[in-house]
């Protein structure tokens, strides 16, 4: 009887032992002070889940054979390219390069990435040159079929452009749109590579005039902006990289404040609002986005928020054009730190970052 107790004892003792283990092994849930927190933990933890399945693909596809090899190599291109993890991806670019035989579409988007890795460490003639060779030698075959869907081509043409614009590197993006402006004739493509051409011919050159009024009905023109500094934001509420760009517009403001630096917003709401019969839904939505957002720049509306994108040849959003003192733009298109870098440049103090 006492040995029953005894083994029954020791039963629920280790019972108990082995639940105070696991609570003891369960890993602490974080605790956030604040939503941006929360948020840039799990990002983080994202990007780390991001890396770790790029470099388990690269190692899939340098060990696979066959039909298996071509699966993971381009699951792994097609992985780098909708994340923007060029390089992790490049040395399986390279070594794809040197394979015989291969997809021709796996072949282009390897080097693809390939050309962007190495633009992003500075490569930037060396990779001129072997994109206008790559241009050319892909133009000369009538297989139309291997070449890559328009929304490819888009996506990693613009990932190349924004690393040559982020270096200042403006005439080398230029001679990437001429270059596929004269290899790639489908309408689609031509249509975004004369989008982006229009942008960098504007460089150097007097802004166009913005005028119109703002959401309390005030006079907005550039032109009375003279002497100062312009940043013109082109946004939009329902576009979420231009949501996610007002925390560091904010920053923007308050460092350069009193350095004859101003923002200027164009907002766009009203084009797909209007096209969908909701018209009247665009000033409070606005209006609520922007107090919700302590946005306490000038935010251009309606016909001459079009006027000016219409005049800036803006077709995508965000764009930006930065407008030194004596009105001409300096630069297009930045975001992020390279904006944080042209706009220090342009008033001559020291950026933020």
């Amino acid at each position: 009887m006492k040995s029953d107790v005894r083994r029954a004892v020791s039963a629920f003792g280790l019972i108990l032992g082995i639940a105070c283990l696991g609570r003891a092994e369960e890993p602490k849930k974080p605790e956030f002070q604040s939503l941006g927190e929360l948020n840039a933990h799990y990002e983080k933890e994202a990007g780390k889940l991001e890396a770790a399945r790029i470099e388990s693909l690269a190692r899939l596809a340098a060990t696979a054979k066959g039909d298996e090899a071509e699966v993971a190599y381009r699951s792994l291109f097609d992985l780098a390219v909708a994340l923007g993890r060029y390089p992790a991806a490049e040395a399986s670019a390279r070594a794809y390069l040197e394979r015989d035989g291969g997809e021709p579409e796996s072949y282009a988007l390897a080097a693809s990435i390939d050309l962007i890795a190495r633009a992003g460490r500075g490569e930037y003639d060396q990779c001129q040159a072997d994109l206008e060779a790559f241009l050319k030698r892909r133009a000369s075959t009538d297989d139309k079929a291997h070449l890559l869907p328009a929304p490819l081509v888009t996506a990693v043409s613009e990932a190349y452009l924004q690393t040559l614009i982020k270096a200042g590197r403006y005439e080398n993006a230029r001679k990437v749109c001429e270059l596929a402006l004269a290899t790639r004739p489908d309408p689609a493509v031509k249509a975004y590579f004369e989008d982006r051409l229009g942008l960098f011919f504007m460089l150097g050159k007097p802004a166009p005039e913005i005028q119109g009024t703002d959401l309390d009905g005030k006079p907005v023109r550039l032109s009375d902006l003279k002497g100062k500094v312009v940043l013109i934001d082109f946004w939009a509420t329902w576009c979420p990289p231009c949501v996610s760009a007002f925390p560091a517009l904010q920053a923007l403001a308050k460092h350069h404040k009193g350095d004859g630096f101003v923002i200027l917003g164009v907002n766009l709401d009203h084009q797909a609002q209007a096209a969908d019969g909701a018209a009247e839904k665009v000033e409070p939505t606005v209006r609520r986005f922007l107090l919700d957002h302590r946005a306490g720049w000038p935010n251009l509306t309606g016909r001459g928020a079009d006027d000016a994108a219409m005049a800036y040849s803006v077709e995508q959003i965000p764009a930006s054009f930065v407008v030194g003192r004596e009105g001409t733009i300096v630069d297009v298109d930045l975001q992020g730190e390279a904006l944080d870098k042209a706009v220090a440049r342009a008033v001559g103090k020291p950026a933020s970052k």
